[in-house]
């Protein structure tokens, strides 16, 4: 899966366009280096189903998810011909059991489907944002 892409776009272009979408989608920006060009985000929720079309997580009958969390980090450079976007998106579900209240929970990664890197590539492009909406 390609997660990066040189875009025909500024860095300082770029980053105002992915700052706008992770607005748009509800994807908070935890920590960022405009030098390094280095933004951290996340979002997080309660429930099952939140990362679907985002991360395969699978079914665990046994189980229900308490919270699923996507990080996501971007990386944005200048090259010569613009800008060169990476996108390394890491999903994770928090599960508890349903047969007993005292059981410790657990954490597992699921992996991405691409979709989210991609609309992140998308977005940095140049493409238009509505174009490049995730699922929710």
């Amino acid at each position: 899966m390609n997660h990066q892409r040189i875009v025909p776009l500024a860095s300082t272009d770029v980053w105002k366009r992915l700052h706008q979408f992770l607005q748009d989608e509800g994807i908070s920006v935890k920590a960022e280096d405009v030098g390094a060009g280095i933004i951290d985000a996340e979002r997080s929720a309660a429930g099952r189903g939140t990362l679907t079309g985002l991360a395969t997580c699978g079914s665990r009958p046994l189980h229900s998810a308490h919270r699923q969390t996507l990080k996501l980090t971007i990386l944005v450079k200048p090259v010569p011909d613009g800008a060169q976007v990476t996108a390394n998106a890491a999903f994770s579900e928090t599960l508890g059991s349903l047969t007993s209240q005292k059981a410790a929970a657990l954490t597992v990664e699921c992996p991405s489907t691409g979709v989210l890197e991609a609309a992140v590539l998308d977005v940095a492009s140049g493409q238009p944002m509505e174009t490049a909406i995730i699922p929710r």
